[in-house]
């Protein structure tokens, strides 16, 4: 056989297949490798028809799987977060307070601002009022405020951390030092608001829709009113957040975030409207 082909005419020594003339011995004829590629397509096909996708579902989770096991991992992070910081509590500190006496100042029928002074986190003294308006003016109801702060924002940042590694493993890590460290439980405002905001920027990342642009200026407003410097981060790193995710396109980006800063500032307009209405946001901030 070598000896014909070497015999045939230059022209049939261009009937190659393109496709593996690379690696192919250059003396094969072309109906050889045709069969050859035509046998190697069929074993493929049946492979990965009957073979494949068992393995590769066994291998790689589906997203499915994947979505359910970081949903039960925030349960459980919330679960035990509570336990956690039941068997932990040993009373409040002195610095808890400070909140705790405004929240009772409106429960004695003051106003913020109009009758004491607001130093700058009126929805931390009011979640406080309300719980003991609900439930009772008993301080179990505070340790289940604070407590539930601290959960929900371990919860988000399972998420957050697991969105950003895409190991449950890293993201249950991140969450143990977020429990060891013990923050003390006046500072249950921060692990909620930033752990939800880590959670909220990275899925405006991902698609920067307007509803989505309009739900994180809620979570700034949020963070503004919890206390105003947490809003002030969060609205400024979510700002560049969408920015950067935007790319390039320079008129896009400024319109989105336009629309971010407009609609925390919506939020936020009836608490800068009651402001005014009692003694100014000049008088304030000074």
């Amino acid at each position: 056989h070598l000896r014909t082909w070497r015999r045939r005419p230059p022209h049939a020594m261009r009937r190659w297949c393109s496709c593996c003339s690379t690696s192919a011995p250059h003396r094969i004829p072309l109906d050889r490798i045709a069969h050859s590629a035509f046998l190697m397509r069929a074993a493929c096909e049946r492979f990965s028809k009957h073979i494949a996708p068992p393995v590769w579902s066994r291998i790689v989770p589906s997203s499915e799987n994947r979505t359910a096991a970081v949903a039960a991992a925030s349960i459980g992070v919330f679960v035990a977060t509570f336990v956690w910081r039941f068997l932990t509590f040993t009373g409040f500190s002195n610095d808890h307070y400070a909140h705790l006496a405004l929240a009772q100042q409106m429960l004695l029928g003051e106003h913020p601002i109009r009758d004491f002074s607001d130093p700058g986190w009126p929805l931390t003294y009011v979640v406080s009022a309300l719980g003991w308006y609900v439930l009772g003016d008993a301080i179990s109801v505070e340790w289940f405020i604070v407590t539930a702060g601290f959960a929900l924002g371990a919860a988000f940042t399972v998420i957050a951390a697991h969105r950003l590694s895409g190991s449950l493993v890293i993201a249950l890590f991140v969450v143990a030092l977020q429990l060891v460290i013990f923050p003390r439980t006046y500072s249950y405002p921060k692990m909620l608001a930033y752990g939800a905001a880590g959670w909220a920027m990275l899925v405006v990342a991902a698609n920067p829709s307007n509803r989505r642009l309009i739900a994180t200026g809620a979570l700034i407003a949020v963070a503004f009113l919890l206390r105003h410097d947490h809003g002030a981060y969060i609205g400024v790193a979510s700002a560049v957040c969408v920015a950067l995710a935007t790319g390039r396109d320079w008129r896009l980006a400024m319109r989105r975030v336009a629309v971010l800063v407009c609609a925390a500032t919506g939020f936020v307009a009836p608490w800068a409207l009651y402001v005014s209405l009692n003694g100014g946001l000049v008088n304030y901030f000074d």
